[in-house]
């Protein structure tokens, strides 16, 4: 009779096990998620997220995580260089030509390599199951709906980059099975309140700076005026300026993320028919 007791007892825990020991997937946002609820002007195209959401991710061995977004990558760099694998590489045969602004002074660019693009970023590098902590895997540029998943079967730290904007970066931890780590559910809510935070400070950024100026006395142009490496704001601050003749106009890149560049023309001449 203690026999089948003890017997009923194991069968009970057996049938209890599975459900906690089940591999997971995970989501990891790389940029602004999809689903997320921005103002107009942001929706729009004035606004895009540096980062990963959430910014670190616990998850057991044998867990997967999908990375899905735009103009990014998820990339663990392993053992390799991450300067080589980036998208700006400078090459190795070209120069920029000696040019000097009109005060005489060399453009900070003169008799410097060129930049060129790193055609490898845009594909993806390695196994798509993580058994290495010095191996290589990347997403290549994600844009797929279906995004890039990668099965984590060694424990550890992992850190996971951007190729395309150097600031951008989040952490995989990988923790043995049975360990406990924050369900799935509080880490999807601390995502949630990451992006609630940038989307504000975004806010502020873009309200902080004017969009019109006349006739000051210093003017200064700056091209994506959020300063942060958490997000960018895609747009000219002032985006309308009135100067007198004569007048020097600096332009300023300030967006650690995103290079930008000025052009110059007629308005009248470029809208005529």
């Amino acid at each position: 009779m203690a026999r089948k007791r003890l017997g009923l007892a194991v069968a009970v825990l057996a049938l209890a096990l599975p459900a906690g020991a089940s591999a997971a997937t995970y989501t990891v946002s790389v940029g602004t998620p999809a689903t997320a609820h921005l103002p107009g002007s942001f929706a729009a195209g004035l606004f895009d997220a540096d980062a990963y959401y959430p910014g670190a991710l616990q998850v057991h061995r044998g867990d997967s995580v999908k990375f899905v977004g735009g103009f990014h990558t998820a990339t663990i760099v392993g053992n390799a260089s991450a300067a080589a694998l980036s998208i700006i590489q400078p090459d190795p045969a070209h120069l920029y030509a000696a040019e000097n602004d009109l005060n005489g002074v060399p453009f900070v660019f003169s008799n410097q390599r060129k930049a060129i693009y790193n055609l490898a970023t845009f594909a993806p590098i390695g196994s798509n199951v993580v058994t290495s902590k010095t191996a290589t895997y990347s997403s290549g540029v994600l844009g797929s709906p279906s995004g890039y998943t990668l099965k984590f079967n060694k424990v550890g730290t992992y850190r996971v980059i951007c190729l395309i904007h150097p600031f951008m970066s989040t952490r995989i931890i990988v923790r043995k099975r049975g360990l406990a780590i924050p369900t799935k559910r509080a880490q999807s809510r601390r995502a949630a309140r990451q992006l609630a935070v940038d989307i504000a400070n975004a806010k502020k950024a873009d309200l902080r700076l004017a969009r019109v100026a006349q006739d000051p006395a210093a003017p200064v142009v700056r091209l994506g005026g959020g300063a942060s490496r958490r997000f960018s704001l895609f747009a000219f601050y002032p985006s309308a300026l009135s100067v007198k003749t004569g007048t020097t106009v600096t332009f300023r890149n300030d967006s650690p993320n995103e290079p930008h560049s000025v052009g110059l023309g007629d308005i009248n001449k470029s809208n005529a028919k």
